[in-house]
C-alpha cells in the first residue's frame, strides 16, 4: 500500500477489508458468533448486532459509506473496525490507542447511539485435540471432527442449537445451556437458561 493511502497512526483503515476465509458460524439472536481456527489458538468470536453490520460489509468500501447503509455514527463504525481487526477478522491490524478509543466511544454515544459494536474473543476449548473431518462430513465420534462435535454421525461445527438434544462432548451454542426438562427430567436439550420450563445442568 502506498504511503499516502495508509492510515495515520491511531487510526483505523478508512476502506476496510475482512479476512478470507470460511469461518463456522451461527446466528444467536441478532449476534453471530464465529469458530476462527486459523491460528495456533483457535478461538470464538461473538460480534453484537451493530458489529455484524460492519464486519459484513467490509469489502473494501469507506468507513462513510458502511456508516450511511448502516446508520451507525461515524464514530461507531471507527471503533466496531478496531474490534475486528482486535480480533484478527481484517485483513489490516491497526491498533487504536485508550484515549482514541475513549473518544470515539464519547462521540458516538452523544448521538443517541445506545449501544456500541463490540467483539467479544475467548478460546476455542478442546478444538484443537481433535481429528480432521471438516463440518457436515460422517462421523463416528467427537474425536473424528475438526472442532469436537459429532451429531447423528456428522460433523458439526460451533454444537447445538436451541431445542437440539444434548449430546456428550458437545457444547451448546453461545447463550444456551444443556437443560433438563423439569417435568420430565430425563429429557435433555439446549435452552435458554431464562426458560423457566427448564433448569441448567451445564
Amino acid at each position: 500500500m502506498p504511503p499516502e493511502d495508509r492510515p495515520a497512526e491511531g487510526d483505523v483503515p478508512e476502506h476496510p477489508v475482512a479476512r478470507e476465509g470460511a469461518f463456522p458460524s451461527v446466528e444467536v439472536g441478532e449476534e453471530l458468533v464465529l469458530l476462527d481456527d486459523a491460528g495456533e489458538l483457535p478461538l470464538y468470536h461473538n460480534l453484537n448486532r451493530q458489529a455484524v453490520a460492519i464486519w459484513t460489509r467490509c469489502d473494501g468500501r469507506s468507513l462513510e459509506a458502511i456508516a450511511e447503509e448502516t446508520g451507525l455514527p461515524l464514530e461507531a463504525v471507527q471503533l466496531g473496525v478496531a474490534e475486528l481487526s482486535d480480533a484478527g477478522l481484517l485483513t489490516e491490524s491497526h491498533p487504536l490507542s485508550i484515549s482514541r478509543r475513549a473518544t470515539l466511544r464519547i462521540i458516538a454515544l452523544a448521538t443517541g447511539l445506545t449501544v456500541l459494536p463490540a467483539v467479544a474473543s475467548i478460546t476455542a476449548p478442546g478444538v484443537a485435540a481433535y481429528g480432521t473431518v471438516a463440518d457436515g462430513n460422517p462421523c463416528s465420534s467427537n474425536a473424528d471432527c475438526a472442532h469436537g462435535c459429532c451429531v447423528g454421525n456428522v460433523c458439526r461445527g460451533l454444537g447445538l442449537a436451541q431445542d437440539e438434544l444434548c449430546v456428550p462432548g458437545c457444547t451448546c451454542y453461545t447463550g444456551l445451556c444443556c437443560a433438563s426438562y423439569k417435568e420430565s427430567p430425563s429429557i435433555m436439550k439446549c435452552e435458554s437458561p431464562s426458560n423457566s420450563a427448564w433448569t441448567c445442568i451445564g
